[in-house]
């Protein structure tokens, strides 16, 4: 058998092994979104042939510096004076420097809610990692709190015990934050595992940090995480100034 036709055979079958993949990742795609396109519908939600101009708005500034490659798979529901979303995020992550290439960062099945009762500081919650070996958790955490500082927050160190073993929280400076978040809902939050959220103003966005990096979710699974981000948001809306 010749060298030539041993190339041939060996890019043919690569050829055909990324055609497989690549429809095996087209049918998957497409199955995700009808599921949950059918989740969102049994909840309320509306599919958004392209994400509106309002939700676009408030994630540019949200999630500046870094900038917003796409938002897919959204969906919208009115409640009373409020809007929920649920939305499909891709961001750019630039490198630190020069040398360093940049990046992209998905998150999944976000739950984003506009509420003019909200009146947030700019903050990013971010949770606490179980302990690994090499001391892997605190580079984990540590890459995390460099994301945050390049938004420019730094961690807020008024919280409570419960809190600070299982989660972070970094601010924007403001006269807010301990109005926002007092001890009672520091105190919730470090009731409940593996929340992410961040927010501004009017606005914050909501998931858990195992279920966000997860393409595809299940309808008990949307469902719960809209529950949790109401009561976050009603927490949050109580303490209003």
């Amino acid at each position: 058998m010749s060298n030539a036709f041993v190339s041939i055979l060996c890019i043919g079958l690569f050829m055909l092994a990324f055609i497989v993949l690549l429809i095996v990742a087209l049918v998957s795609a497409s199955k995700r979104k009808k599921e949950v396109g059918d989740a969102a519908s049994q909840m309320g939600f509306n599919p958004l042939p392209e994400p509106d101009a309002e939700l676009l708005a408030h994630l540019t500034n949200l999630y500046a510096p870094y900038p917003v490659r796409k938002v897919s798979n959204a969906y919208r529901k009115p409640f009373g004076s409020e809007t929920y979303y649920l939305f499909d995020c891709q961001t750019d992550n630039p490198g630190r420097n020069s040398e360093q290439e940049s990046s992209s960062n998905n998150e999944f099945g976000n739950i984003g809610i506009i509420s003019p009762y909200l009146d947030l500081p700019s903050f990013m919650l971010l949770p606490r990692f179980p302990a690994m070996p090499m001391g892997l958790s605190g580079m984990m955490e540590n890459l995390l709190s460099m994301v945050a500082q390049d938004s420019g927050l730094s961690e807020f160190s008024v919280v409570t015990p419960a809190f600070s073993s299982k989660y972070m929280l970094f601010v924007r400076e403001d006269e807010r934050v301990e109005k926002v978040f007092t001890p009672e809902v520091q105190d919730w939050i470090a009731r409940q595992e593996q929340l992410v959220a961040r927010g501004e103003n009017d606005f914050f966005i909501f998931n858990r940090y195992t279920m966000r990096m997860k393409n595809g979710k299940e309808t008990s699974q949307l469902s719960e995480l809209l529950e949790s981000a109401r009561h976050l948001c009603d927490f949050l809306v109580t303490k209003k100034s």
